[in-house]
Parts: structure tokens; sequence; C-alpha cells
């Protein structure tokens, strides 16, 4: 079976479940046994096959993505640079061949040694099937994964051309923040540990003390604000939730006229006239939160699945998510990320819950709130989706 490539392909559309099957623990078979180049062989001669027929490419997209996972997930140079010789995907368009090259980035980064990945993707002789941006989402994907990018000279050569090509990626710092801590894995942790925060929970890994207010209304002018470019920048993480799925995106930003406190916003948020809450007589009910629990709470959201589509992965993820804390902290879009991070260590953050008939309330609702520094800025987000 292993040597006869053009056989197996033409029979791909008419495989059955269990054929399937036995084809992909042959992939595993040849993995273990090192044999690469009939991997990469039987990749290229899948995109070759699927791409000239034009017809039903289900079989032919399951084979592609098992034998590019399967050598993503092995650790060693020869598999590698065999994955650097084959397509990650059957899609043609720029977008299909994104969205590939993202989740490729991802699954090097976790499936490889970072010696192994600096020798044979960075290196400046190095022939790639994959574009730059592939790179440039692995050395975030490696970021997020706690690697010491420092260690590595030529990533850090690479990372340093994508600032000076004005690459979006060049923008994310090459080190985890403090905020972004919270991403790395413990050592004792458990083996479903996981950072991600499921979107518009209140009652998982979160803050569990409701802030309830006063009986009486504050006397304090509020004014919305709300214009296009803050409401974009709030919803980066989120709004692939819209764009490719069934999800709807709330994003106003809010000015009080005297400066108010923590303790008194409970009070003024319940006059705010949030639009999931505009036809209900009762406001959300208001949770405390932290800065590193919404920036959880938002890169979950900007790299899990919606109903419909892929999320955007861990790099630009991360980049979305800094954006929408760009955005709800009120900092210009080209405000570096350091400086976004100092401006929302000194803001209050919060979180609603999800009732009002705004919220499909399935599995993709999220909803956050801020109080910028000096007290006088109010930022609110909130998002749905449903399949």
């Amino acid at each position: 079976m292993r040597n006869n490539i053009a056989g197996i392909v033409a029979s791909l559309p008419e495989a059955d479940c269990a054929e399937i099957s036995k084809l992909s623990e042959e992939i595993r078979v040849c993995i273990a046994a090192g044999r690469f180049d009939w991997i990469g062989e039987l990749a290229t001669a899948v995109f070759a096959q699927a791409v000239n027929k034009g017809a039903e490419t289900g079989s032919y997209e399951l084979i592609l993505d098992h034998a590019v996972r399967a050598l993503a997930e092995y650790p060693s140079v020869e598999s590698l640079q065999t994955l650097l010789r084959i397509p990650s995907t059957l899609g043609s368009s720029k977008v299909e061949r994104d969205r590939g090259e993202r989740r490729l980035a991802s699954l090097v980064a976790h499936g490889q040694h970072a010696e192994h990945i600096e020798r044979v993707l960075f290196d400046t002789s190095s022939e790639s099937a994959h574009s730059q941006n592939f790179l440039a989402c692995l050395i975030q994907e490696l970021v997020l994964s706690s690697v010491v990018i420092e260690q590595y000279p030529k990533v850090i050569s690479f990372a340093e051309r994508l600032i000076s090509e004005r690459h979006p990626l060049g923008v994310l710092p090459l080190r985890l923040l403090p905020e972004e801590e919270v991403l790395r894995r413990p050592p004792d942790a458990a083996p479903d540990w996981t950072w991600a925060v499921p979107p518009g929970s209140t009652t998982v890994n979160l803050p569990q003390e409701l802030l309830p207010g006063s009986d009486h209304e504050l006397d304090i002018e509020i004014a919305e604000t709300s214009v296009p470019e803050s409401a974009n920048a709030m919803a980066a993480a989120v709004n692939h939730w819209r764009t490719q799925s069934n999800g709807r995106v709330v994003a106003q930003d809010f000015w009080t006229a005297d400066p108010i406190a923590r303790e008194q916003f409970p009070d003024i948020f319940k006059q705010l006239p949030l639009a999931p809450w505009n036809s209900e007589p009762s406001q959300a009910r208001l949770y405390p939160s932290t800065l590193d629990l919404t920036l959880r709470t938002l890169l979950s959201a900007a790299t899990l699945r919606p109903a419909y589509g892929p999320g955007l992965y861990g790099a630009y993820g991360r980049l979305a998510t800094w954006q929408s804390l760009g955005g709800l902290t009120g900092c210009p879009a080209d405000t570096p990320v350091t400086h976004i991070a100092e401006v929302a260590r000194g803001a209050y953050w919060f979180r609603t819950d999800i009732k009002s008939a705004w919220f499909y309330e399935v599995a993709w609702d999220l909803s956050v709130a801020v109080l910028r520094p000096g007290g006088q800025e109010i930022a609110f987000l909130a998002a749905t989706d449903t399949d």
C-alpha cells in the first residue's frame, strides 16, 4: 500500500470511513518509522488530484489534514523539512491559505522543539511552500507557548524584519507581558488544564461577588460618546463572530461629567443605555473582574471557533485581543501594546451576566465593561453568536 500512492489517491473519492481510517493509520505507522518522504509524496499527490478534479474534496481534505497534523506534531528535523514542502490546505484563495497557515503555525509551535524550528524554518536558505506570514504567526505562537524567543537569534532577526517591514504582527512583544502570565501552563497542571474562559460564563473559574449597587441614582451627567472607530477597535477580538458566523456585537463609550470611584460604578452602570437591555426594565448584573481575566476572556473569544468558521488562532488572536483592550481603554490605534497594558492596569474591569433577549445564550456570549483611569470614561463590549 505504501508504494502505490497514485492508486491510493485515485480511490479516495469513493473511500468509505473504514478506508479513510486505515489510510490515516498508515500515515501514523510511517511517521513512527521515519518515512516522512512517503507522507510528503502522498500529501502532494492528494493536493494535486484535488485541484485537478475540482470535485468533492472531503476525503482529500481529511487525508491532507491528517498528514499535516501528523508531521507537525512529530518532533523532528525531518518531519519539519517535509512539512515545509507540502501545502497546509486545499483552499486556493488567499483567505483559505492564510487560515491554513495560521493553523499550521499553531500546530508546529505546540508540536515541535524550538531549536528544530529555528534550524529548519528560520534559516535564510530554507525553501518553503509557505508565506512569510506563516513564520510571523509561528513566532507569536511560540511566545504564547512560553518559549523564550531571546534564546534563538535567527528568530529574533526575522522578528526585527517584521517590525521594519511594518507587518501587522510586528507590533506584538516577543515575550509574555505580566497580564499574559496566566497563559503559562503551571508545572503541576492537570491534563485538562486550560487558560481559556468559557464566553459569557459567570460561574466557571470567575469571581462570584455580585456588585448590586445602592437603591438610588447618582446625580451625574452621562453622555454616550460612541464612534465607529472606537467601536471597531473594541470589537476586534469578536469581529469574526459576525463576519463569518451569525454573531452580533455592541461596543459603546460613555463619559461622565464628574469622576466616579470604583464603588460608585454599579450605580452609574445601572443608568447606562446599554443596547442589549434597552427594551427591558432591568439592567445587567455586574461582577468584578481583573485585567488578566478580561484578557483571557477576549483571547478565548478570539482564538476559539465561533458557531461557524475558524477562530483567529494564537498569533492574530493575541493581536486582536490587544486591539480590543486598546479600544476599551481609549488608546489611539497606533499605541504600542506595552503602553496599552500600562493604561489597562490603571483601569477597573467588570463583567456582566448575559440574561437578556439580545444574547442567544447558546455557547458564545461575552460582556465586559471598564472604568478607565480618571474615572470619567466607561466602555462596554458585548457579543453573542448562535448556530
